[in-house]
């Protein structure tokens, strides 16, 4: 009950919430898009920490990106856990292999050497220049092959020498990868992917000694997104996970697991089982994030048939929308007319400060429609990427009164209706540069808990913000005040993400081996079906029967997203009339 007002602010856990924190033991939960998932870890988590004694083991909880781990972390500081001490441990699954084996690993690979960890953009950037000094008549305007994309691989022997394979056609570019990213090595600087190498390449070497060391400190491990773990994190998580005391516990939704369309792999590493006599799985199938009309589509379009999957809002402000449309600007002004039209309509709509996104499978497919968009980068926002700006700055003040980082102030803002409303206003007026400093400090004073903050400091840090605001003018020149906050965005990079409302464009042609003939559109023709509420059995062709499951997988991601409003966009020759009389009769609203 503590930790629901703490972290509910007067909501309560739903039953399977409640069962699931309180398990014990190992346990797949299975958690629906919208259900919760990172407020009953951040719960379970904080349950363990505060009952715990000095002498007991610790908790270790990994996840997969940055802010996941950040929006863990506040929630638990809102609840009084300012630091994570030893022996619990909670970080990406990049900083618990670097902790617990890279580093170790690499000493005994390249003893002396000073191990730099680079994310994937930074080590690209050492790699191209070393592969353009092996091969010196490549072209400048030639994109130089990646690593990853070659399937390049550091093989480590037993004795600790190593050497890189790939699977690139040219011989002269396959030498050439394989040096690029061996000098690297030796110089120190490791990409993720090579960090995976040498942990496991450690841990097979020490299993034993390494999973009686793990079971010592811990007593929970628990992973984030276990989705979208690959087998040989899954491997090195389950080689030191051996102990039979250690309660391991694996959070996420295995409908959501995009890597094995993206990557290598083509089988997923985390597939919870009800017969699984290791793993006991518990369901959290009830969403917060849309309601019932949305959550019906979503589990229409689901790889499996996920019936118990419901919302528990009734209530569904908008019906759910197609839209068809010949060029891109078309579509934009469609959608500019229902996003406006809605937010006209309903307040909380109006209010929410979270994208308008139109998404697609692939980087091409939103160039089309959106010319000034680019692949490298990745996500390309309108001009009302001013208000977003505005909202931060605010948020910043807000942060520093209050004395919580910004990811805090925003969990609280985010929870609390009242405050969004508050919020709102205050952006609304900021952009429209129509409000006085007396306003801007009299609005935000009621969203400052602390009472130690005085009126010559609010004032002061009020006349920084506006000066702030006064700096963006060559965007707030040309922005106006539409209520569109425009994303493109592929699904892959919305992935975990929340929407105010989300357009899929149903416009890719998926690469399959078809008939030459067959010019029909085929992420539309395979999930069409599905769109309707029908389950086609394609169980007879494996060939097609994958390429429905990569498509729904995709469907399922990007039509999961928005909170309020769901839509899709439909080339007006891929939609003849028997097609949209269907999308009518099964309650599908034609924007025009």
């Amino acid at each position: 009950m503590q930790i629901e007002s703490i972290l509910l602010h007067g909501a309560h856990f739903t039953a399977e919430q409640r069962e699931v924190i309180q398990a014990i033991g190992r346990i797949d939960v299975v958690a629906g898009p919208g259900s919760g998932k990172t407020t009953v870890l951040a719960a379970k988590v904080l349950k363990l920490l505060t009952t715990r004694n000095y002498e007991d083991k610790g908790i270790c909880c990994i996840t997969h990106t940055n802010v996941a781990v950040k929006e863990i972390l506040a929630r638990l500081k809102l609840a009084g856990v300012d630091e994570i001490e030893y022996p619990n441990f909670v970080g990406t699954i990049q900083s618990f292999m670097d902790k617990f084996l890279g580093k170790t690993a690499f000493a005994a690979v390249l003893p002396g050497v000073t191990l730099k960890l680079l994310d994937d953009e930074k080590f690209y950037e050492k790699y191209d220049k070393n592969f353009r000094r092996i091969v010196q008549d490549y072209r400048s305007d030639w994109n130089v092959p990646k690593p990853s994309n070659n399937g390049c691989k550091l093989v480590i022997l037993d004795d600790g020498s190593f050497y890189y394979a790939n699977r690139h056609q040219n011989q002269r570019c396959q030498y050439a990868i394989n040096c690029a990213c061996e000098w690297l090595l030796r110089d120190g600087y490791v990409s993720y992917s090579d960090l995976k190498s040498l942990s496991y390449w450690y841990l097979s070497k020490h299993r034993d000694e390494l999973s009686v060391a793990f079971e010592e400190r811990f007593s929970y491990l628990m992973i984030d997104e276990a989705q979208d773990t690959d087998w040989i994190q899954f491997a090195i998580i389950n080689g030191l996970a051996n102990g039979k005391q250690l309660n391991v516990q694996r959070f996420g939704d295995p409908y959501q697991a995009l890597y094995t369309i993206y990557g290598s792999e083509t089988e997923d590493s985390w597939n919870p089982r009800p017969d699984n006599e290791f793993y006991q799985t518990k369901e959290i199938s009830e969403t917060t994030r849309f309601g019932s009309l949305i959550a019906a589509v979503v589990r229409h379009v689901c790889v499996q048939e996920y019936e118990q999957f419901h919302s528990n809002r009734e209530l569904n402000f908008f019906p759910k929308y197609f839209m068809t449309y010949e060029t891109g600007d078309e579509l934009k002004e469609k959608h500019t007319r229902l996003i406006e039209e809605a937010a006209s309509s309903n307040p909380d709509f109006r209010i929410l400060q979270k994208p308008d996104a139109i998404v697609g499978i692939m980087h091409s497919d939103i160039i089309k429609v959106e010319p000034k968009y680019s692949k490298e980068g990745s996500k390309q926002r309108t001009h009302e990427r001013s208000v977003s700006e505005i909202y931060a700055l605010v948020i910043k003040l807000l942060a520093n009164a209050n004395g919580v980082s910004f990811m805090e102030e925003s969990v609280l803002i985010r929870d609390n209706h009242d405050s969004n409303l508050e919020l709102a206003d205050i952006i609304q007026k900021l952009a429209k540069q129509n409000i006085s400093l007396n306003e801007v400090q009299n609005h935000l004073y009621s969203l400052i808990d602390s009472e130690t903050i005085s009126e010559d400091y609010l004032q002061r840090e009020c006349k920084h913000m506006l000066q702030d605001v006064s700096n963006l003018e060559g965007e707030l020149e040309r922005m106006t005040l539409s209520t569109v906050h425009r994303e493109f965005a592929t699904i892959h990079g919305v992935k975990g993400e929340t929407h105010r409302s989300t357009l899929l464009l149903l416009a890719s042609c998926v690469h399959m081996k078809f008939n030459e003939e067959d010019k029909i559109n085929k992420f539309l023709k395979t999930i069409f079906p599905y769109l309707l509420g029908d389950r086609p059995d394609f169980s007879s062709d494996p060939e097609i029967e994958q390429l429905q499951r990569d498509c729904l997988k995709l469907a399922y991601v990007a039509l999961s997203r928005p909170k309020y409003l769901l839509a899709v966009a439909i080339p007006s020759q891929d939609l003849d009339d028997e097609k949209k009389t269907s999308l009518l009769t099964h309650g599908w609203v034609e924007v025009k």
